[in-house]
């Protein structure tokens, strides 16, 4: 058998806490038996972060993760989407919820209808009169309701599509229990150096700070720790967002603070120089600021989130092709968005389901490769 025709029989994979254990579990629940994993696990204090992941999401649904099983952590909320503060100017107030599917008319959706019937009678701005129906759950949110989505179509409710917020440290968490031990090796560490197959891109080794070294077939790296290890080609793919997204600091804090139920929605506010994203959540809240130095100081965004906020900077943008040679880049690694709709999160959860539809991948991995990094592409427009 060929070089090209083996198998990855070995893969490691390398990152923060957070970011590692939604990937180590969806590949160790859906690789055949005799595929190995070996999991570089960065301990290192991070800045709080809270996520907001949909009930229905893929990857949710993928691992047979529901409502019941957040209900057991310590700081999960249930809602129905994010509400939108001083977007329209102070005072201005909208709800950005997910529905399911409206419906449609020879594939053709319900709000291109009816707003062709609009402009049928040169009353175009009658479109917002007539989808009000379709927009129940926004009205929910709006009314201070909540409700989990029903199965029977036929009822409005079937239109919900509720969120859980969660503490980021508690998502890894409970991922982290339904990880089957037996299937990995797990060692605490940075990768520290590499060591690549002579005259090829591939990477036979890394060494980690604690003197250990890994060797691995594959590395999938999470959250940036292999990018001092990288060739300048993977170095110089960063794609920067500046012009669209003009923030460059980012911060966030905890707040002791337990909210009534009836402010338990996720807020995303909008401020000179910034956005405020205020994720309350059981017996806590978390804050997350991205800003523009230039209009906003350090000082000023501390003010905002409370003395114990921690400020960084931040770089939003995307890698081209995140796969290359025998690694693989995922979540903040390859793309960074920031906390505005959970993206950063998102962006990891379809990764993780792309990656695990291409395993187990053979040795020369090219093919795979390119598929991956296409429909990385596709997912960094999308969000």
């Amino acid at each position: 058998m060929s070089e090209g025709d083996q198998r990855v029989r070995r893969i490691a994979i390398v990152g923060k806490s957070q970011q590692l254990w939604p990937v180590a579990t969806l590949l160790a629940n859906s690789l055949p038996e005799g595929m190995r994993l070996v999991l570089v696990e960065d301990v290192e204090s991070v800045p709080p972060a809270a996520v907001t992941v949909r009930l229905d999401d893929p990857f949710l649904l993928r691992l047979g993760i529901g409502a019941k099983d957040f209900s057991t952590t310590d700081s999960a909320v249930f809602a129905l989407g994010v509400t939108l503060l001083d977007w329209q100017g102070e005072g201005s107030r909208l709800h950005l919820t997910g529905s399911g599917s409206l419906p449609a008319i020879d594939d053709i959706a319900i709000h291109q209808i009816l707003l062709r019937a609009a402009l049928s009678y040169d009353q175009a701005q009658k479109l917002a009169y007539l989808y009000q129906p379709f927009r129940f759950p926004a009205r929910a949110v709006e009314a201070g309701k909540f409700a989990f989505q029903s199965t029977d179509l036929r009822s409005p409710m079937s239109m919900l599509r509720p969120t859980v917020q969660i503490d980021q440290a508690d998502f890894a968490a409970l991922l982290k229990d339904r990880f089957p031990t037996d299937r990995a090796e797990i060692v605490k560490g940075k990768p520290s150096a590499g060591l690549a197959h002579k005259g090829s891109e591939f990477i036979e080794q890394i060494d980690l700070d604690n003197g250990h070294g890994i060797k691995a077939d594959f590395f999938v790296d999470v959250s940036g720790g292999l990018d001092d290890l990288a060739d300048k080609r993977r170095q110089m793919d960063w794609h920067p967002l500046f012009e669209g997204l003009p923030f460059d600091r980012l911060a966030s804090a905890r707040n002791a603070e337990v909210l009534p139920p009836s402010e338990k929605q996720e807020a995303a506010q909008a401020i000179d120089g910034g956005l405020l994203v205020q994720t309350p959540l059981r017996e806590t809240s978390i804050a997350q600021l991205v800003y523009a130095s230039r209009e906003l100081t350090d000082d000023a965004a501390r003010s905002l989130l409370g003395d114990g906020a921690q400020s960084t900077m931040f770089k939003p943008g995307y890698v081209n092709a995140p796969w290359h040679g025998n690694v693989a880049r995922l979540g903040t690694a390859s793309v960074k968005f920031g906390p505005y709709l959970s993206a950063d999160i998102t962006m990891l959860l379809r990764q993780t389901m792309v990656l695990a539809a291409h395993m187990p991948t053979r040795l020369d991995m090219t093919v795979e490769a390119r598929d991956y990094n296409r429909r990385h592409l596709i997912a960094v427009e999308q969000v």
